[in-house]
């Protein structure tokens, strides 16, 4: 079992049968994106429950992987194609292309868990959008941070092609980076 979290932290989690018998009990500890991995083997085929016991008293989700393989959480940088990004003071949108497919040492079976774009100011861009090529999905970056969370359950892969659309401001020229944080399944 490995999970992700939204945050960093930890809480108590334990896996019970249908019974309801305990098989496994312990802490989930987290510190900033690393995933922490926990191996459980299930004794016979049927139910099992994951329960969060929880430390936190505010609301946190998280994303669950069980099974094998597990998973392993790394960071990655896509260059704009285009190289530089040119608006002008008359408004309106450009795009630029990023192909995660030459990133190089890019593990098979790699999804996206979260994107930032970099170099990029907060007055350049009043918004970006990107799209995953390969499956039609687009959503908006948060404004000024130009974050992208909550990918992974997308099933987003890294080695396709993102697209993304700035809308600006004012004239000015910038060189984006798509900065990705990916997971990728480790088979024993």
């Amino acid at each position: 079992m490995t999970c992700y979290g939204q945050s960093a932290g930890s809480f108590s989690f334990r896996i019970t049968n249908s019974e309801g018998e305990t098989l496994l009990s312990d802490v989930y500890s987290k510190t900033g994106r690393d995933l922490a991995v926990y191996h459980f083997e299930t004794p016979e085929f049927g139910y099992y429950y994951v329960e969060i016991l929880g430390t936190k008293t505010d609301s946190t989700r998280y994303n669950f992987m069980i099974g094998s393989p597990t998973y392993e959480l790394e960071i990655g940088y896509l260059s704009c194609e285009e190289g530089s990004i040119t608006m002008t003071s008359s408004g309106g949108t450009r795009t630029a292309h990023f192909d995660g497919s030459t990133m190089p040492g890019l593990p098979t079976g790699a999804v996206v868990s979260d994107v930032k774009m970099t170099g990029v100011s907060s007055t350049a861009a009043s918004s970006i959008r990107l799209e995953n090529r390969e499956t039609g999905f687009s959503f908006n970056l948060t404004n000024l941070t130009w974050f992208g969370d909550d990918l992974i359950s997308m099933n987003l892969p890294l080695d396709s092609m993102w697209i993304a659309q700035f809308e600006y401001r004012k004239a000015i020229t910038f060189t984006p980076i798509l900065r990705v944080n990916y997971v990728y399944p480790v088979y024993e």
